[in-house]
């Protein structure tokens, strides 16, 4: 606890020119105290708090403060750290006094209101044990660390009232009486042997000896009531349930002897039940309806509006239906007096963990002694399996192939020279699964081969992770994907790129991105680590722009931009990879073409400082200028494009081992360029040379890759604006089933060329059918445009051709609902524009790139 007093000068508010206003100098120390123990917690590692306590300036009818007090309450586990808030504070404090100009220094005065209690990791394990034996196992935890005060260490040394006194009010049962317990149990066990502290546990714990001899009077004193409840049986009848049991050794000493009664086992572990039986019951979990009158009955809320059973059902969700979960919360519903939906919205989004851990300082009618990272009990497993725990925490939950995890990682596990536990493939693997579900925190798939388990299991384990383990944990992460992602190989690999193994690993990169900072947690990674990191997220990047999977490209490859500057000279070549992925996303999502060609400019910049000559540095070269063809096309600089698509096939032509190879989006760009140049037939005929190689190299069913499609779409185009209606229709067909192979359904690509059929089918009018295709196009277009949010302009133009169709031009006076519709888009995306003259065609077209029109 820290007092500060701060003084003013004697001048009134409304001369500030002479005033110090002590109550405002406290007020620029209280908004500092935050970024101080962020700063400190940062810098040692630690736990670090600043609160304000108390608050005191002026009094009632003053017209000026002649002091501010403000007192501060610091904590922290470390002393070095809380020394280091202290250092802090007084620099804060007499800095921001000595801004103010006041006449008179703060006063700052210490005091400790209790001390950092810190048990001793011997004694606490040794008088812990004891304590279950006698408590029971449920009763004692291992907690973790709590930010209270707490005066436990200085209990010894205070004064205790005398019995009369009014101060003298202890809880007498259960708190003075388990007290009592607790405390001669472990002076027992410390300074007198294994036999008192045995001595003490038996006398007050007789029960325990029925286990052993269950016969109906446990005690002699119990003998007649015992006797009459029994019927003059000389055995009673008794059924001993054994309730979440995660080993079944641990029950050998507590047995019954005889047969006269029944057991009954619950365990989380599916393989118990065959331990000691032949057959056993498999419960099923809650559904989710159960679990939703649960937490509406225990929250007093009934679920017949049906607002509040669909809060209560995603709060389920959230939970995963989880019934102690579920429970906890409504205990916290019921504590803060709010309504299930007010809680759902407070902490349903991320902060559910955290909020849980509140029902252990619940009344004591409402408390819960375990939340549920403490239910769960990492440290209880192997170090392989917590090993696998810890990797797996950076994994997707839902679903994770063993072909990922069962590798041999134990050059990669050791890391900085200390060996790090994962389970080697083979039998160490099984054992260590085998070990963890039997804890029914992770379930396996034996068809698909993989394993899932909660989120929230999830989280417990990130919490309970060191700094350091969460970083070692993440790198043996980034290093099974990096194995397990499919690489190009040459340089068609890309195109047959492997789809399913590639999908298996997706989602754990999404997550990894997800999880970078609070993995690094300040600690760079390892070169290796972050050099695979990086190709991993540039890869991924790439994968999803070429499968139209655009919505989270841009956050993974900003963060593999940031990774590449923080490393500076070691990662220029991945920044390279990075821009240029980031190039190719930013053409597909109509990103400002002046950014796009920066992005290519600033890829082919790194690779000319790169060649050294070698055969793939002049590859990358080539690439650059082709990358820069891509970019001038994007802002109608055709001759431009022409010229590095002539550069990038010259120096592939110059390279060895290049005859036969066509540089394909070299010639597809160019086509491209001269189609903007409205040199129709050429363009074509290139097109056609693309189209030809294709086919020879992957057949006339060419799926491999959107190469394809962009050539088809091109000599389409061409075709259209000769006037060669049916050659431009046949053409459009091919690149549609292209790029719904390649990039599947309810793509932009795909929209185009459903809204180039329908404009084809719309002209020809006397077609029986051709109607009815043009509509279905043109929805399909409408819905693919609708669905990308990148794509607001293409799906304005598209909804002024379906009301062109549909004749809503023709009559100014008429209802025109799709025609407004795309009026209200453009002016969205063009608010400069007059709304005097109604947008028509070339306001449409001038929304959308050439190629489009």
């Amino acid at each position: 606890m820290v007092r500060n007093r701060l003084y003013a000068s004697e001048g009134h508010a409304a001369n500030p020119q002479v005033a110090v206003d002590a109550a405002m100098v406290a007020a620029s120390i209280l908004v500092q105290m935050p970024d101080l123990a962020d700063r400190v917690s940062r810098e040692g590692r630690g736990f670090a708090s600043i609160h304000a306590d108390e608050i005191h300036a002026g009094a009632a009818g003053t017209d000026w403060v002649a002091h501010a007090d403000i007192v501060l309450d610091v904590k922290a586990y470390d002393a070095t750290i809380r020394k280091q808030l202290h250092a802090g504070i007084h620099s804060i404090v007499q800095g921001e006094a000595a801004a103010s100009g006041a006449a008179q220094k703060p006063e700052i005065t210490t005091a400790v209101r209790a001390p950092p209690t810190t048990n001793d990791a011997a004694l606490a394990a040794h008088v812990g044990g004891a304590s279950r034996r006698f408590f029971g196992r449920d009763k004692v935890l291992d907690s973790l660390p709590q930010h209270p005060c707490e005066d436990f260490s200085v209990l010894a040394t205070a004064d205790i009232p005398i019995n009369h006194s009014p101060f003298n009010a202890p809880l007498l049962h259960p708190t003075l009486e388990t007290g009592i317990h607790a405390l001669s149990l472990a002076m027992l066990s410390i300074v007198g042997n294994a036999s008192n502290a045995g001595s003490y546990v038996s006398f007050e714990t007789d029960d325990l000896e029925w286990l052993s001899d269950p016969r109906k009077q446990p005690t002699q004193a119990a003998a007649a009531a015992a006797a009459d409840a029994a019927g003059g049986a000389e055995f009673a009848k008794w059924l001993l349930i054994f309730d979440n049991v995660d080993e079944i050794t641990m029950l050998d000493p507590f047995w019954p002897a005889g047969p006269h009664g029944s057991i009954l086992i619950t365990s989380r572990d599916p393989l118990t039940k065959t331990d000691l039986a032949t057959s056993g019951v498999d419960v099923p979990p809650m559904s989710e309806e159960e679990c939703v009158m649960m937490l509406c009955t225990e929250v007093d809320e009934l679920p017949t509006k049906p607002a509040t059973k669909e809060t209560a059902l995603a709060l389920v969700r959230t939970v995963g239906q989880l019934p102690l979960a579920i429970a906890q919360c409504a205990a916290r519903i019921r504590r803060t007096d709010t309504s299930i939906e007010e809680y759902m919205n407070r902490f349903g989004r991320g902060e559910l963990m955290n909020e849980l851990k509140k029902v252990q300082v619940l009344p004591p009618q409402q408390q819960y002694k375990h939340v549920l990272d403490t239910v769960w009990r990492f440290e209880r497993f192997s170090a392989p399996a917590l090993g696998l725990f810890h990797v797996l925490a950076f994994f997707d939950p839902d679903s994770v192939s063993e072909r990922i995890l069962e590798v041999d990682a134990a050059v990669e596990a050791e890391q900085d020279g200390v060996p790090y536990a994962y389970p080697k493939p083979g039998e160490e693997y099984d054992n260590t699964r085998v070990e963890i579900m039997r804890t029914s925190l992770a379930n396996r798939n034996k068809e698909t081969r993989s394993l899932s388990w909660h989120r929230m299991v999830q989280k417990a384990v990130r919490s309970k992770m060191s700094d350091v383990d969460a970083q070692r944990a993440y790198q043996l992460a980034v290093h099974l994907l990096h194995q397990a992602w499919e690489y190009a190989e040459n340089r068609f690999s890309r195109e047959s790129r492997k789809r399913q193994a590639c999908d298996e690993v997706l989602p754990h990169v999404l997550t990894m991105m997800r999880a970078y900072g609070a993995a690094v947690r300040g600690r760079p990674l390892a070169l290796r680590s972050a050099r695979r990191l990086v190709a991993l997220l540039q890869e991924t990047g790439y994968y999803l722009i070429l499968s139209a999977q655009h919505g989270a490209v841009d956050k993974i490859l900003d963060l593999a931009i940031g990774i590449c500057e923080a490393y500076g000279d070691d990662m220029r070549d991945l920044l390279a990879n990075t821009k240029f992925s980031y190039a190719r996303f930013g053409g597909e999502t109509n990103m400002d073409p002046k950014r796009v060609l920066g992005y290519c400019m600033d890829y082919h910049t790194i690779r000319k400082a790169l060649d050294d000559g070698s055969l793939e540095s002049r590859e990358d070269v080539a690439s650059s200028h082709t990358s820069l063809a891509q970019g001038y096309l994007f802002l109608d600089q055709f001759e431009a494009a022409l010229e590095h698509c002539q550069t990038c096939i010259a120096i592939e032509a110059a390279l060895p081992g290049h005859e036969g190879v066509l540089s394909q989006f070299a010639h597809i760009y160019q086509a491209w360029a001269l189609y903007g140049l409205q040199r129709d037939e050429e363009a074509a005929k290139l097109s056609m040379v693309v189209i030809q190689y294709r086919t020879t190299k992957f057949g006339q069913d060419d799926t491999e890759s959107v190469k394809l499609g962009l050539a088809l779409h091109c000599l389409a185009n061409a075709r259209r604006r000769q006037g060669r209606i049916l050659a431009s229709f046949k053409a459009y067909q091919k690149a549609w089933a292209n790029y719904r192979a390649t990039e599947g359904p309810d793509t932009w690509r795909l929209a185009q060329i459903d809204l180039k059929l329908a404009e084809i089918y719309v002209t020809q009018p006397n077609i029986p059918g051709t109607a009815e295709l043009a509509k279905e196009h043109f929805d399909r277009a409408i819905k693919a445009f609708g669905r990308s949010p990148f794509h607001k302009n293409e799906l304005a133009r598209a909804l002024y051709r379906h009301a062109l169709s549909l004749g809503e031009l023709k009559t100014p006076l008429g209802p025109q609902p799709t025609y407004e519709k795309a009026k209200g888009l453009y002016y969205g995306l063009r608010p400069e524009a007059s709304r005097e003259t109604p947008p028509g065609e070339a306001e449409f077209d001038s929304l959308v790139r050439f190629w489009s029109r």
